[in-house]
Protein backbone atom coordinates (compact mmCIF):
# COMPACT_ATOMS: atom_id res chain seq x y z
CA UNK A 1 0.00 0.00 0.00
CA UNK A 2 2.85 2.36 0.84
CA UNK A 3 4.40 1.73 -2.54
CA UNK A 4 1.12 2.45 -4.34
CA UNK A 5 0.72 5.71 -2.44
CA UNK A 6 4.26 6.75 -3.31
CA UNK A 7 3.77 5.91 -6.99
CA UNK A 8 0.51 7.84 -7.01
CA UNK A 9 2.14 10.85 -5.36
CA UNK A 10 4.98 10.94 -7.85
CA UNK A 11 2.65 10.48 -10.80
CA UNK A 12 0.29 13.23 -9.77
CA UNK A 13 3.13 15.63 -9.11
CA UNK A 14 4.57 14.95 -12.55
CA UNK A 15 1.21 15.49 -14.21
CA UNK A 16 0.53 18.69 -12.33
CA UNK A 17 3.98 19.91 -13.29
CA UNK A 18 3.03 19.25 -16.89
CA UNK A 19 6.17 19.62 -18.94
CA UNK A 20 8.76 19.29 -16.26
CA UNK A 21 10.13 16.31 -18.09
CA UNK A 22 10.21 18.48 -21.17
CA UNK A 23 13.06 20.46 -19.58
CA UNK A 24 15.24 17.39 -19.94
CA UNK A 25 14.29 17.15 -23.56
CA UNK A 26 15.87 14.61 -25.78
CA UNK A 27 19.34 13.47 -24.89
CA UNK A 28 22.36 13.18 -27.15
CA UNK A 29 20.36 11.03 -29.56
CA UNK A 30 18.15 13.99 -30.37
CA UNK A 31 17.18 12.62 -33.78
CA UNK A 32 15.81 9.43 -32.24
CA UNK A 33 12.18 8.51 -32.41
CA UNK A 34 10.23 10.80 -30.08
CA UNK A 35 8.62 7.82 -28.34
CA UNK A 36 11.76 7.24 -26.28
CA UNK A 37 12.67 7.96 -22.69
CA UNK A 38 10.04 9.39 -20.41
CA UNK A 39 7.60 10.03 -23.24
CA UNK A 40 7.31 6.29 -23.80
CA UNK A 41 5.86 5.82 -20.31
CA UNK A 42 3.50 8.78 -20.30
CA UNK A 43 0.53 6.82 -21.60
CA UNK A 44 0.53 4.53 -18.56
CA UNK A 45 1.34 7.47 -16.32
CA UNK A 46 -1.73 9.43 -17.40
CA UNK A 47 -3.93 6.36 -17.01
CA UNK A 48 -2.75 5.94 -13.41
CA UNK A 49 -3.15 9.66 -12.69
CA UNK A 50 -6.67 9.58 -14.09
CA UNK A 51 -7.49 6.63 -11.86
CA UNK A 52 -6.03 8.18 -8.68
CA UNK A 53 -7.76 11.52 -9.22
CA UNK A 54 -10.90 9.83 -10.58
CA UNK A 55 -10.87 12.03 -13.66
CA UNK A 56 -13.88 11.93 -15.95
CA UNK A 57 -13.39 11.14 -19.63
CA UNK A 58 -14.00 14.80 -20.44
CA UNK A 59 -11.34 15.89 -17.93
CA UNK A 60 -8.87 13.36 -19.32
CA UNK A 61 -9.42 14.60 -22.87
CA UNK A 62 -9.03 18.23 -21.83
CA UNK A 63 -5.82 17.51 -19.93
CA UNK A 64 -4.38 15.48 -22.81
CA UNK A 65 -5.09 18.40 -25.15
CA UNK A 66 -3.43 20.86 -22.78
CA UNK A 67 -0.34 18.70 -22.39
CA UNK A 68 -0.13 18.14 -26.13
CA UNK A 69 -0.32 21.89 -26.71
CA UNK A 70 2.33 22.42 -24.03
CA UNK A 71 4.68 20.00 -25.76
CA UNK A 72 4.16 21.72 -29.09
CA UNK A 73 4.82 25.14 -27.55
CA UNK A 74 7.88 23.89 -25.64
CA UNK A 75 9.59 21.97 -28.42
CA UNK A 76 11.20 24.94 -30.22
CA UNK A 77 12.56 26.20 -26.90
CA UNK A 78 13.94 22.77 -26.04
CA UNK A 79 15.68 22.60 -29.40
CA UNK A 80 17.16 26.06 -28.77
CA UNK A 81 18.25 24.94 -25.30
CA UNK A 82 20.13 21.97 -26.73
CA UNK A 83 21.91 24.20 -29.22
CA UNK A 84 22.88 26.75 -26.56
CA UNK A 85 24.12 24.04 -24.21
CA UNK A 86 26.24 22.58 -27.01
CA UNK A 87 27.74 26.02 -27.58
CA UNK A 88 28.39 26.41 -23.87
CA UNK A 89 30.13 23.04 -23.72
CA UNK A 90 32.20 23.92 -26.77
CA UNK A 91 33.21 27.17 -25.07
CA UNK A 92 34.47 25.17 -22.11
CA UNK A 93 36.53 22.95 -24.38
CA UNK A 94 38.24 25.91 -26.03
CA UNK A 95 41.83 26.87 -25.27
CA UNK A 96 40.80 30.51 -24.90
CA UNK A 97 38.10 31.94 -22.65
CA UNK A 98 35.64 34.39 -24.20
CA UNK A 99 33.67 35.74 -21.25
CA UNK A 100 31.34 37.86 -23.37
CA UNK A 101 30.38 34.84 -25.45
CA UNK A 102 29.81 32.64 -22.39
CA UNK A 103 27.69 35.35 -20.75
CA UNK A 104 25.66 35.75 -23.93
CA UNK A 105 25.01 32.00 -24.16
CA UNK A 106 24.17 31.78 -20.45
CA UNK A 107 21.72 34.69 -20.78
CA UNK A 108 20.06 32.98 -23.74
CA UNK A 109 19.72 29.77 -21.72
CA UNK A 110 18.18 31.73 -18.84
CA UNK A 111 15.67 33.32 -21.22
CA UNK A 112 14.76 29.91 -22.67
CA UNK A 113 14.28 28.50 -19.16
CA UNK A 114 12.02 31.45 -18.37
CA UNK A 115 9.87 30.76 -21.42
CA UNK A 116 9.63 27.06 -20.56
CA UNK A 117 8.67 27.87 -16.97
CA UNK A 118 5.92 30.21 -18.17
CA UNK A 119 4.56 27.53 -20.51
CA UNK A 120 4.72 24.89 -17.77
CA UNK A 121 2.97 27.00 -15.11
CA UNK A 122 0.35 28.16 -17.61
CA UNK A 123 -0.47 24.52 -18.38
CA UNK A 124 -0.48 23.63 -14.68
CA UNK A 125 -2.94 26.44 -13.99
CA UNK A 126 -5.16 25.33 -16.86
CA UNK A 127 -5.13 21.76 -15.55
CA UNK A 128 -6.06 22.95 -12.06
CA UNK A 129 -9.10 24.79 -13.47
CA UNK A 130 -10.31 21.51 -14.98
CA UNK A 131 -10.07 19.65 -11.66
CA UNK A 132 -12.83 19.71 -9.08
CA UNK A 133 -11.97 21.23 -5.68
CA UNK A 134 -11.71 17.70 -4.24
CA UNK A 135 -9.36 16.59 -7.01
CA UNK A 136 -7.21 19.69 -6.47
CA UNK A 137 -6.90 18.91 -2.77
CA UNK A 138 -6.01 15.29 -3.52
CA UNK A 139 -3.43 16.38 -6.08
CA UNK A 140 -1.88 18.81 -3.59
CA UNK A 141 -1.73 16.16 -0.89
CA UNK A 142 -0.03 13.71 -3.24
CA UNK A 143 2.63 16.15 -4.42
CA UNK A 144 6.08 15.04 -3.26
CA UNK A 145 7.81 17.10 -0.61
CA UNK A 146 11.11 18.08 -2.23
CA UNK A 147 12.63 19.69 0.88
CA UNK A 148 16.02 18.25 1.75
CA UNK A 149 15.87 15.64 -0.99
CA UNK A 150 12.80 13.94 0.50
CA UNK A 151 10.78 12.78 -2.47
CA UNK A 152 7.79 11.48 -0.58
CA UNK A 153 5.14 13.41 1.28
CA UNK A 154 3.10 10.30 1.95
CA UNK A 155 3.00 9.88 5.75
CA UNK A 156 4.57 6.68 6.99
CA UNK A 157 6.06 5.79 3.62
CA UNK A 158 9.62 4.75 4.34
CA UNK A 159 10.19 2.45 1.36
Amino acid sequence: MKKKALVAAVLVAMAIGGGTAVFAGRGPGGDCDKKQGSEMHQGKFYQRMAKVLKLTDAQQNQIKSLISAERAASEPFIDQMHEKRKLLMQSGESTTFDEASVRSIAAAIAQIKTELAVIRVKTQTQIYTILTPEQRELAKSLKPNRKHGNRSSVPGDEE
